[in-house]
């Protein structure tokens, strides 16, 4: 059977309803910033002596992906190739997440343009949208099998 979210919620307020479920103890939980936004995670059904290695290996991987992501960090792959105009290598997750973005951009008909950000900062900080429209066009990114250029 196919799982439905309805299954899903069901399955899930039956296992709540049995008594010596998981108790409230019984629930790790971490607090933090991700992609400059406040995050929690809470893992059920483990203390938070059992989590530690969990918690810390997503701490980790966090860490390598907003090197990647991240626009709150100076020293990110996106930061650069926005300073820079080119990554040559890029990291593949950029490269991955930018060909999924080429597809959706096209068949949007270029109504999905990920280059928006420059607009979308202007307009936010009161700055100058049509100098800031110059510099948005998903058409002026180039990728290649190891490298992003911006035109």
């Amino acid at each position: 059977m196919t799982p439905t979210r309805r299954r899903f919620l069901a399955i899930s307020a039956a296992a709540l309803a049995v008594p010596g479920g998981v108790a409230a103890s019984s629930v790790a939980r971490w607090q933090g910033r991700a992609l400059g936004a406040d995050a929690s995670v809470a893992l059920a059904g483990m203390s938070q002596i059992e989590a530690r290695p969990v918690l810390a290996g997503m701490e980790k991987e966090l860490d390598r992906l907003e090197q990647v992501f991240s626009l709150y960090r100076s020293d990110s792959a996106l930061v650069r190739l926005n300073q820079i105009g080119r990554l040559d290598p890029a990291p593949q997750e950029l490269l991955d997440v930018l060909r999924l973005c080429d597809l959706i951009h096209h068949a949007s008909d270029g109504g999905f343009d990920p280059t928006v950000q420059p607009l979308w900062h202007a307009i936010a900080n009161g700055g100058d949208a049509s100098l800031a429209r110059n510099l948005v066009g998903w058409d002026a990114v180039r990728l290649t099998e190891s490298s992003i250029a911006l035109a």
